[in-house]
């Protein structure tokens, strides 16, 4: 079955640390089936974040987070099998997926 990809997805040969890109509150924490662990953060400005193909979620629902904080490590999944170490990443502003990379640098304000 062939599933969009709606996001960016990042990869690297060592494991890293997984942060929110805002603070929020954590709405999902669910493992996927392809897309391994997966957690949802939503934001002020009716932002959303979802941070995909996790291990080691160090968050739970319900949990306030901070700018920059770890909410777990990079992890696997069924779609990329390349590298142990992924993160699928998927931002949503308004409802409507957007480009992640249209965003870097930019403050809340602006977007």
């Amino acid at each position: 079955t062939y599933i969009q990809n709606t996001g960016i997805n990042y990869a690297s040969d060592e494991d890293f640390e997984v942060v929110s890109i805002l603070s929020g509150e954590v709405i999902e924490v669910k493992e996927k089936e392809i897309l391994g662990n997966s957690v949802t953060i939503k934001h002020g400005n009716d932002i959303i974040s979802v941070y995909q193909s996790l291990k080691d979620v160090t968050v739970k629902v319900g949990d306030k987070i901070n700018t920059g904080e770890v909410i777990g490590k990079s992890g696997s999944c069924d779609l990329i099998t390349a590298s142990q170490n992924n993160l699928h990443f998927e931002l949503y502003i308004g409802g409507n997926i957007v480009n992640p990379n249209d965003f870097f640098d930019k403050k809340l304000g602006e977007i």
